[in-house]
C-alpha cells in the first residue's frame, strides 16, 4: 500500500502546545477517482481520527475517529456522516465504505502491536469476504458483474437511467463484503479489458447492437465450429445467448448432446463456454462441487457444462441438485459438521446446464432429470476450424488461430455489455400454446427472442425438441402404465376406455377400485414388452425397457405416480382411483398429448380476459387484508382516542 507522511502543527487544548501529529494519505481507488467524490482522505495516528473531504455540493468534510475493535462500526459511520451531508445515494455511499476498506489494513497496521491482546470480536468475525462473478440484490439493485480491468479485479455497473457506466472495487454490506475474483480465481476466461476506455467502448457498441444482430453473431460462430442439423445450431445459438439473461427467468431448460467418440461433443462443449454466459467446463464434477460453484449469494452465477456425464444417473445427490437446478428461486441444503452449531447453508443450483456423454440420460432412473432436458444424439461432421485449437492455451498458436480467438474474446465482451446494457429491458409476457412442462421449459426463450426476427426460427427449432421430448416421454413407465390403468378403471364400470369419456365414468363413480391382480396378469401378459419366468422370479416381471416391474413394488409406483389408494382386500391388494385426479393425467400421457405430430407453438402476446359475469374477480381472494397500505398504519395511533 502507497502512503506517504506529514507532520502538521496542531493546537493541543490541555496544554496550549503545538505538537505534531503523523498524517498518512489515504489511498484512492481508480473506481472513487473517476467518481470524483473525494478530494482527500486522511489519517491521524495519534488520534485514531479520519479526515475525509468531499468534492459534494456542500463541500464539507467528513471526520470520525475509527473504532479499531468493532470495524463495521467505522463503515456505518461513514454512511451515516454521508447522509448527513446530503449523499443519499447508494453508490456514492458503497465507494465510501470501499475507501475505507481498502484502507483497514494501513489503519491498524499499529493495532495489533501496540494494543493488549483481546478475545476474538464476534461481531468484526462476522464480516467475510465473499468471492461472486455477478451481483443484483435478487434484481432489486443494479447489477454488477465481475471484470478485469488492466487485470485488476474490479464490479462493471451500469445505469440505465443516467445511462453512465463505472467500476467499483467491492460490495459492502453490512455482514460481508462481495468482491470480483482475481484472475487466477477464475475457473473460466475472465471477462478482460485491457483499459477503462474499452470498456467504454464495448459499452457503447452494445447500446448499438440489436438482439437480431447479436443472435446472427451467436448462430455464426456455431455454424463455423460446430457441423450439426440447422435445429440444434439454432438451439444452442439461441441458447448461448439467453444464458446472458437467465437470471430474470424463473425456469431453464437443460441440454444433452449424446454420442460416441469423434461425433462432436466436444466441438459442442467448447463452442458453448467461448460464447455463453460465464461457463465452467468440467469433467464429471460431484454434487458438492456443483453447489461450491454455485454458492449461496445470488441465483445464476454462471453456466455449467459437463463432460463425460455418464454416469450422472447413478448418482442420487448429483441427481437431486440437477432437478432441482432448473427453477431459480430452488435451494439446497448442505450442513457444515466442523462447526459448532452444524446449521444448514443453503445453496442456490440454478444456472442453465449442458450434459456431454456417450450414453443418454436414463429414463427409468431419473425421470425427472430427463423431463427437464432436451436432449439431442449427435452426428459426425466436419468443420473448417477446430475450435480446440482457436481456443487451446497454446503459445505456438498460429496468427490465423490467433485472430479467430482475439475475435471470439471481443465477441464475449460484447455480449457481457449486452447484457448490463439491457438488463433493465421490459420483457412481454406471451402465451405459447404449450402445457406444462412443455410450455416451462421453451417459454423462457420464446419470450426472450418476442419482438424479434429470430423468433420464427427459434419456435421451429423447439418444437422440433418438443417432438423429441415426447417420443422420449412416449417411451417411459408412466406412459405404458397409463392406458392400461385407464383401461381397467373403464372396465371397472362397465365401459370401453376407447369408446367412452371421463364424464361417462363420473356418471357412474367419483371413485373406482381396481384390483391390482387384473393389471399384474394383463401386464405379464403382454400388456408391456417383456418376459415372464416363473420358474426364474415368481414375482417379477422383466420388461425390455423398464428394467425388472415386481408385483410387491408396482402398486407402491402407481399410487405415486398416478395419485391412487392401495386398498388391503381379501383376494389381495386393490387400487383406488378418485377420476377427477386420473383424468387430469390425460394432459401428460394421452395418446394425443403423445402424439409428435400435434406439437404447434403459438406465441402471442398475452391479454387478460376483461371481468365479467362469467369472469370470476380474483382480486379480493385476500378480503380486507389484501389491501393493506403502510398508509392505513399511520393512522392507528391517531384514531385510538377516538373510540
Amino acid at each position: 500500500m502507497s502512503t506517504s507522511t506529514a507532520s502538521t502543527p496542531t493546537n493541543n487544548n490541555n496544554d496550549n502546545s503545538f505538537t505534531t501529529r503523523r498524517i498518512i494519505h489515504l489511498k484512492q481507488s481508480e473506481a472513487l477517482k473517476q467518481y470524483g467524490l473525494v478530494t482527500d482522505s486522511v489519517y491521524y495516528t495519534e488520534t485514531n481520527d479520519v479526515k475525509i473531504s468531499l468534492n459534494h455540493a456542500v463541500n464539507a468534510d467528513i471526520i470520525f475517529t475509527i473504532d479499531k475493535k468493532k470495524w463495521q462500526n467505522n463503515l456505518n459511520t461513514i454512511v451515516e456522516q454521508a447522509e448527513d451531508n446530503g449523499i443519499y445515494d447508494k453508490e456514492s455511499k458503497q465507494l465510501l465504505q470501499s475507501h475505507l476498506n481498502d484502507n483497514h489494513e494501513e489503519i491498524l497496521a499499529d493495532y495489533a502491536i501496540n494494543e493488549e491482546p483481546e478475545e476474538a470480536d464476534p461481531e468484526k468475525q462476522k464480516i467475510k469476504e465473499i468471492t461472486v462473478y455477478k451481483y443484483s440484490e435478487l434484481g432489486k439493485g443494479q447489477l454488477h458483474e465481475a471484470v478485469l480491468v488492466k487485470k485488476i479485479p474490479y464490479f462493471a455497473k451500469y445505469n440505465p437511467i443516467s445511462q453512465t457506466h463505472e467500476l467499483v472495487e467491492n460490495i459492502p454490506e453490512i455482514y460481508r463484503i462481495l468482491r470480483p475474483p482475481r484472475e487466477e480465481e477464475y475457473p473460466y476466461t475472465p471477462y478482460s479489458f485491457e483499459s477503462f476506455e474499452e470498456l467504454d467502448f464495448y459499452i457503447q457498441k452494445a447500446k448499438q447492437i440489436t438482439k437480431n444482430e447479436l443472435f446472427k453473431i451467436f448462430k455464426n460462430i456455431f455454424v463455423m465450429f460446430v457441423d450439426q442439423d440447422k435445429h440444434v445450431i439454432v438451439l444452442l445459438a439461441a441458447d448461448a445467448m439467453w444464458t446472458y439473461f437467465q437470471d430474470l427467468f424463473a425456469i431453464t431448460h437443460y441440454f444433452e448432446a449424446v454420442g460416441a467418440n469423434d461425433v462432436g461433443k466436444s466441438s459442442v462443449g467448447y463452442t458453448f463456454g467461448i460464447t455463453g454466459y460465464r461457463v465452467i467446463r468440467g469433467t464429471s464434477i460431484s454434487g458438492p462441487n456443483y453447489i461450491r460453484i454455485l454458492k449461496n449469494i445470488e441465483p445464476g452465477q454462471c453456466v455449467i457444462i459437463e463432460d463425460e456425464g455418464d454416469r450422472i444417473s447413478e448418482d442420487p445427490d448429483k441427481v437431486n441438485i440437477l432437478k432441482s437446478g432448473y427453477e431459480y428461486d430452488s435451494r439446497v441444503p448442505k450442513t457444515n459438521m466442523n462447526t459448532s452449531d452444524q446449521l444448514p447453508d443453503w445453496y442456490l443450483p440454478y444456472c442453465y446446464k449442458m450434459i456431454l456423454a456417450e450414453k443418454s440420460l436414463r429414463e427409468y432412473k431419473v425421470p425427472g432429470l430427463v423431463d427437464r432436458t432436451f436432449s439431442n444424439k449427435l452426428r459426425p461432421g466436419s468443420v473448417k476450424y477446430a475450435i480446440k485449437e482457436v481456443v487451446g492455451p497454446n503459445l505456438s498458436k498460429n496468427p490465423r488461430l490467433q485472430k479467430l480467438y482475439d475475435r471470439l474474446l471481443s465477441f464475449r465482451k460484447l455480449a457481457l455489455c449486452y447484457r448490463l446494457v439491457h438488463y433493465r429491458d421490459q420483457l412481454t409476457e406471451i402465451e405459447t400454446g404449450l402445457k406444462n412442462r412443455d410450455n416451462e421449459l421453451c417459454k423462457p426463450l420464446l419470450q426472450f427472442f418476442y419482438g424479434t426476427e429470430a423468433l420464427q426460427e427459434v419456435k421451429e427449432t423447439l418444437e422440433i425438441f418438443v417432438k423429441k421430448r415426447r417420443s422420449r416421454k412416449k417411451a417411459s413407465l408412466e406412459a405404458a402404465l397409463y392406458p392400461i390403468i385407464k383401461k381397467f378403471v373403464f372396465a371397472e364400470v362397465g365401459l370401453d376406455y376407447e369408446q367412452n369419456t371421463f364424464a361417462d365414468v363420473k356418471a357412474k363413480k367419483e371413485k373406482v377400485k381396481v384390483p391390482f391382480w387384473r393389471i399384474w396378469d394383463y401386464i405379464k401378459e403382454g400388456g408391456i414388452d417383456g418376459h415372464y419366468d416363473e420358474k426364474k422370479s415368481r414375482y417379477g416381471y422383466e420388461t425390455i425397457e423398464y428394467s425388472t416391474l415386481y408385483q410387491t413394488s408396482l402398486p407402491k409406483t402407481i399410487r405415486d405416480k398416478f395419485t391412487a389408494e392401495i386398498k388391503p382386500q381379501n383376494y389381495g391388494r386393490a387400487l383406488l382411483f378418485d377420476i377427477n385426479e386420473l383424468e387430469k393425467f390425460e394432459d401428460l400421457y394421452s395418446d394425443i398429448q403423445l402424439n409428435e405430430d400435434n406439437v404447434k407453438i403459438e406465441v402471442k402476446e398475452y391479454v387478460s380476459e376483461e371481468k365479467g359475469e362469467d369472469n370470476e374477480d380474483n382480486e379480493g381472494f385476500l378480503g380486507a387484508y389484501g389491501d393493506i397500505s403502510e398508509k392505513k398504519f399511520s393512522n392507528i395511533g391517531d384514531n385510538q382516542g377516538e373510540k
